[in-house]
Formats: structure tokens, C-alpha cells, sequence
């Protein structure tokens, strides 16, 4: 069954990334193909200066997967799950 999730990444070990794109209907977004939902703000030092707006990156999944909760580390490294 296709879910139409999203898994939105920047670099990564050749090997994860083909892994994690065999599961059916998930679709990659990467640093290099997100256009302007992914960016980096040139004050800060990389990799530390990459940014995302969600909404974006949820317009490149399936419909269904447009309004999903999205778990991000906070300030301090807590992924709260």
C-alpha cells in the first residue's frame, strides 16, 4: 500500500537514501530538488543554516499527506516522542 508520505532529507549515505526510496510511494525531497521550500540562511555557519517551510515540502506529497503533524528537535535536541 502507498502511503504518498514525504521524507524530506539533506545529504546522506548513498546506501540509506536508495533504501529509504524503495518504499512504495514515498516520495524524496532533497536539498537540491525542494526549489524554495528548502533554504540557507547565509548568516549561519553550515550545516547549521538549512531551513525548511513545511507547507512546501507537504504540497510535493500525495494530498492525504498535506496536513500531517511534523516532529522537529527543539532547541535543545529533544525530538518529543
Amino acid at each position: 500500500m502507498a502511503l504518498g508520505g514525504i521524507f524530506a532529507y539533506s545529504g546522506g549515505a548513498p546506501y540509506a537514501v536508495a533504501s529509504i526510496s524503495t518504499v512504495p510511494g514515498l516520495k524524496l525531497i532533497d536539498e537540491s530538488s525542494a526549489g524554495t521550500a528548502m533554504f540557507r540562511d547565509p548568516n549561519l555557519y553550515a550545516p547549521h543554516n538549512l531551513f525548511a517551510i513545511a507547507p512546501q515540502l507537504f504540497a510535493f506529497g500525495a494530498p492525504r499527506c498535506r496536513r500531517r503533524h511534523v516532529l522537529l528537535p527543539d532547541a535543545q535536541g529533544d525530538r518529543g516522542w
